[in-house]
């Protein structure tokens, strides 16, 4: 009876151990034809940028993150010189105004002290 049991524990931790990897992956998969600037883990102060849009004053920049609440939203010159920036709460939309004199660029930078998964879009104007 005790060798059944065993056996019994023994085989429900391996599937409670092969569902959590697999659920892992599946949360971590992201679409990069969709997620066009990031989607990936984020270093404290990490961020991705991509250039901005040809012929919109406007340009926007949609995420979702975990496991923290805000990302930061950016708006920098080509050389990674700040131009604005603005903290997002999850799955929120962000309207930088891009002049198109410094080739511009819009991402999503982890301003938390702590690794951050961010999934990160940058769509053309509003």
């Amino acid at each position: 009876m005790r060798s059944r049991l065993l056996l019994l524990v023994a085989t429900l931790a391996a599937v409670a151990a092969t569902s959590a990897s697999i659920g892992t992956q599946s949360a971590l998969a992201c679409d990069t034809s969709f997620w066009n600037i990031s989607s990936e883990y984020y270093t404290p102060t990490e961020g991705h940028t991509c250039t901005a849009f040809c012929c919109s004053i406007h340009e926007r920049v949609n995420s979702t993150f975990d496991p923290y609440d805000t990302v930061l939203v950016i708006l920098t010159t080509a050389g990674g010189s700040w131009i604005s920036s603005n903290t997002m709460g999850y799955n929120g939309t962000t309207y930088l105004y891009a002049e198109h004199t410094q080739g511009e660029k819009v991402g999503c930078y982890n301003h938390h002290t702590g690794t951050q998964w961010v999934n990160c879009r940058h769509l053309e104007g509003w």
